[in-house]
């Protein structure tokens, strides 16, 4: 986070929306692993300034509210889940998954100490929410694999100090594949977006210019990057690669969640997949596809590391960058969450 670094020599141009700390876009966020409630049914989670409890009730069902009491102000994470309510430690007020508020007694309190809501979703073993009191479009499933014919595997979440969008401009830079990764590759790109602005789509082609690499995967392959509220990424990679020239390279699959927290930069959530199988042969090889996947989003993230780590994004844009320029177009028009700070 350097944004307040070299203010007068080098500053920065504010954005309504993209790389905006401020802002915080209406859409899905992953904000824990459902595991965090195996020992307490309850925990604090934080989307940029924003604090939330997610508890879950004796039933299962699974909330998020809005992090303070409305009596006094204690963190609710403090608290205990009593039945299917969330009851402060303070003084026992009790709140049940739609945020109403009663005390110890069940007696329910005026409306005026109802705390907001935000509707749940739990899939890969994660727990998203939507930023916002009514959902504008389900969590989409990954646009290759649809919504249950695959099996995946999470990796570890990881920290950025840049801001999500920053991140996010990775896989859209055709430039960087040769001068950080050094795949010498001719890169072409188009894109589209939905009319309800709830994803952008980008399609890439790539033709490999050396003679060694030619021969070694066939000559080239494609990719697709799908951004979701600019919160929720979805990728293909290495489609038609050909080893050799001969043998048939599986396509990989990972799905990613971005979630930007005050003092700490973005927190990544990636979740590989891979097509179902059946049999036991094939779900041997669905593990080892998913270990392949992750093995091959790990060296990459490591290549890119260094630059996500020492960013501090001033957009001199070329021609060369038009996929960067109409993703910043698109994230500016997004609309903004009740989570957005008020800027001076």
């Amino acid at each position: 986070m350097f944004e307040d670094s070299n203010s007068t020599t080098q500053p920065l141009k504010p954005m309504a929306v993209f790389n905006n700390w401020n802002a915080v876009v209406e859409a899905w966020y992953c904000v824990g692993d459902v595991s965090e409630l195996d020992s307490k049914d309850l925990f604090p989670t934080k989307i940029a300034n924003q604090e939330l409890v997610v508890f879950r009730t004796k039933g299962g069902d699974i909330h998020c509210l809005d992090a303070f009491c409305s009596h006094m102000g204690l963190r609710l994470s403090t608290g205990t889940v009593e039945g299917d309510s969330l009851q402060c430690k303070f003084h026992h007020w009790r709140y049940n998954g739609q945020g109403e508020a009663s005390d110890s007694g069940c007696k329910k309190m005026h409306e005026s100490k109802n705390l907001r809501s935000y509707p749940v979703e739990v899939r890969y073993g994660l727990i998203w929410i939507w930023a916002g009191d009514k959902v504008k479009y389900p969590l989409p499933w990954h646009q290759d694999l649809g919504d249950g014919n695959f099996v995946y595997r999470k990796g570890p979440s990881y920290r950025r100090p840049s801001h999500p969008h920053i991140s996010l401009l990775n896989a859209l830079d055709i430039q960087h594949v040769n001068t950080v990764h050094a795949l010498e590759m001719n890169v072409t790109a188009n894109h589209h977006e939905a009319p309800d602005q709830s994803y952008i789509h980008y399609d890439f082609e790539g033709k490999f210019l050396t003679e060694k690499k030619i021969k070694m995967t066939g000559g080239g392959y494609k990719f697709s990057v799908r951004y979701s509220g600019s919160t929720v990424g979805y990728l293909k990679a290495l489609e038609g690669i050909k080893l050799f020239g001969k043998i048939n390279f599986p396509a990989i699959y990972a799905t990613f969640g971005y979630r930007q927290v005050e003092g700490v930069g973005t927190i990544i959530q990636p979740v590989f997949l891979t097509p179902k199988r059946s049999g036991l042969l094939g779900g041997i090889k669905s593990w080892l596809h998913l270990m392949m996947t992750e093995f091959i989003y790990n060296r990459l993230k490591n290549e890119d590391g260094e630059i996500y780590e020492n960013i501090r994004f001033t957009p001199n844009l070329t021609p060369d960058d038009t996929n960067i320029t109409s993703f910043i177009a698109h994230v500016n028009r997004l609309p903004k969450s009740v989570f957005s700070r008020k800027e001076d």
